[in-house]
């Protein structure tokens, strides 16, 4: 029995679905609200959760799950970015959120 093949992609179609495949994962940000700085842990849920987010020494975004990388400048959160509050064993302490 022959099953019918499919015909092959364009090249220009194939490699512009391999580099989507491989770039569009690594566009996603994973960050973590930490308004304790780069000490370890997530301290409080004290802060203003906007966009963008002005990181300081008492607010911002973190890419570190542990707490400990605070981010300088503004970050932008985007739609399909990871927006973590603690992780599955930490969470943050209670705060007011702005």
């Amino acid at each position: 029995m022959n099953t019918p093949s499919l015909p092959p992609l364009p090249l220009a179609r194939a490699v512009t679905l391999a580099l989507t495949l491989l770039i569009a994962p690594s566009l996603r940000a994973q960050l973590y609200w930490d308004s304790n700085d780069s000490t370890a842990g997530f301290g409080t849920a004290t802060g203003t959760w906007a966009a963008p987010t002005t990181n300081n020494s008492t607010q911002g975004w973190s890419s570190s799950a542990a707490g400990t990388n605070a981010m300088s400048g503004t970050t932008t959160t985007n739609a399909t970015d990871a927006l973590n509050f603690g992780t599955g064993s930490a969470g943050l302490a209670a705060g007011t959120i702005t």
